[in-house]
């Protein structure tokens, strides 16, 4: 599952979404001004926040409960649909 990593600034404090990409309402409410920063392929939720982390400089990820986070195989299939139609700058209308 390709999970991404947006921020943004507004009144001069960055704000930072993480989030899989088949999270369309989540996706739906960043700002226009978001921009992609990072991307990663995890297997589930959780694997992708200790990475996501890592890859911010912050202690390790502790998750908040025993839900392992992984993902169905129709989630990865979304996944994939919806891969092709992100343009790498934000999101297409489909």
């Amino acid at each position: 599952m390709l999970h991404q990593a947006w921020m943004s600034i507004s009144d001069g404090c960055e704000c930072w979404s993480f989030l899989p990409i088949v999270n369309r309402s989540a996706l739906a409410q960043l700002p226009s001004t978001a921009k992609l920063l990072w991307s990663i392929e995890a297997p589930s939720w959780t694997e992708a926040n200790y990475r996501y982390y890592e890859w911010r400089g912050l202690k390790p990820y502790v998750p908040m409960d025993d839900d392992s986070g992984t993902y169905t195989p129709e989630q990865e299939d979304e996944s994939r649909r919806l891969r092709s139609s992100f343009d790498g700058e934000g999101l297409t209308q489909s």
